[in-house]
């Protein structure tokens, strides 16, 4: 499972090394759980590794919505600072 770049994704700032990291968190999580179901291992097993995909979507889920809100605060800081200028001249 390959996560492609979406809004959400930080291309520059301090949250790119955190995503790289669920990135590779989540495919390993993704992989562990398609090898034990091919496997038909114990349900158990199954289960606790859909619990911790799970687990780490939600956190992805959550950094993706943090990524946004900075964006938009940064395209807002960038916005008031340009007007400011403007008022300058």
């Amino acid at each position: 499972m390959v996560l492609r770049r979406t809004k959400g994704s930080p291309s520059s700032g301090p949250y790119v090394k955190i995503w790289n990291r669920m990135e590779k968190k989540l495919d390993k999580a993704f992989n562990k759980l398609k090898k034990d179901f091919t496997k038909s291992k114990n349900s158990k097993i199954i289960q606790k590794d859909k619990n911790e995909l799970m687990l780490l979507l939600g956190e992805c889920n959550y950094l993706s919505r943090e990524c946004m809100q900075l964006d938009k605060l940064e395209k807002k800081a960038s916005k008031i600072k340009r007007k400011a200028k403007q008022k300058r001249k």
